[in-house]
């Protein structure tokens, strides 16, 4: 498992330079971001205005809302903690509802990589998973709660690799994001 906080994410512009984003992961871990030969890259930003979306050619992305009131992308209704998955081809514009939101979002290589995100929430104090092979992250929306020995806060992250058990721990009504990433 590999902690990462939030304080230590990678902060980096924008690809159309209309705002910054905090890179939390990239895979493999050499790669470079946007030309680089990455497979996914994992971050979240805070968007203030509404504004375009950067394009990322024969990409997909999956995107949520993880604090604020919600987003429109181009006809598409974005409310909070509901993950959407886009085309990183198409030209997306993000209309703001009402103040500024931070969102999570993965690109990732369309063709050479499977990726799944779903808004979890503790309904009970301890939930044992059996992980399928790949890469899983695990991202705290809000409160605290731990991924095995590892203890989050609000935004921070776990990746876990390889299919394992892993025991999560949590207030019930912590929420959190699971993001698991196949490759080909």
């Amino acid at each position: 498992m590999k902690m990462m906080r939030k304080a230590d994410n990678e902060i980096m512009p924008w690809k159309n330079g209309m705002g910054v984003t905090a890179q939390i992961d990239i895979y493999p871990e050499s790669a470079k971001f946007p030309d680089g030969d990455f497979l996914w890259r994992l971050s979240s930003a805070t968007v203030s205005a509404s504004a375009p979306f950067s394009k990322f050619e024969n990409c997909d992305r999956l995107l949520a809302v993880w604090k604020g009131k919600g987003m429109k992308l181009n006809d598409h209704d974005l409310p909070p903690l509901t993950p959407y998955k886009f085309s990183g081809d198409s030209a997306m514009e993000g209309v703001l509802h009402d103040g500024e939101v931070m969102d999570l979002g993965i690109i990732y290589r369309r063709g050479k990589v499977t990726v799944d995100m779903t808004s979890e929430e503790f309904t009970k104090e301890v939930v044992a998973l059996n992980l399928e092979p790949g890469v899983h992250y695990f991202f705290c929306v809000s409160g605290s709660m731990a991924v095995g020995q590892n203890l989050l806060e609000e935004g921070d992250t776990v990746r876990v690799d390889g299919a394992q058990a892993v025991k999560l721990s949590g207030k019930l009504g912590t929420k959190y994001f699971h993001i698991a990433a196949m490759p080909h």
